[in-house]
């Protein structure tokens, strides 16, 4: 017995413009042209920071600064903004430590071995080693 197929349907024109939303982010805005609407540019962007994620930091205290802290242990973990800084960990130390804040101002900043100037941007689960300058022969 002979099985018969049935008729294949003719083939649909894919070629058409696409509508709805999708078609419109696809071309928005056409080359050349400003976009009609500028509250819709810079939405993801505004989402984004909205939704940023905090950036959580280890803080090393060097033997001298141990001795300023409420806590008195040689480290601390600060949850910091998407995008902070050494200098903003700086701050939030001053904050959250007052007893810390005269050694800050002569503190050195490392990461990762390096020293990190104030405007390094720090990432999440960076561990900052602060250290007192040390002299003597």
């Amino acid at each position: 017995m002979r099985y018969q197929t049935a008729p294949r349907p003719e083939a649909v024109d894919l070629s058409l413009p696409r509508t709805g939303p999708r078609a419109e982010r696809a071309s928005w805005p056409p080359a050349g042209e400003e976009p009609a609407n500028p509250d819709r540019v810079g939405r993801r962007a505004r989402a984004r920071r909205r939704y940023a994620h905090p950036v959580q930091v280890r803080v090393r205290l060097g033997t001298g600064l141990t001795r300023f802290s409420r806590t008195r242990a040689p480290a601390l973990t600060l949850d910091l903004e998407d995008g902070a800084t050494v200098d903003d960990l700086f701050a939030r130390l001053r904050d959250t430590e007052p007893d810390l804040a005269p050694a800050l101002r002569s503190a050195l900043p490392m990461i990762d071995g390096a020293h990190a100037e104030r405007r390094h941007r720090l990432e999440d689960r960076d561990e900052v080693a602060l250290l007192l300058p040390v002299s003597g022969g």
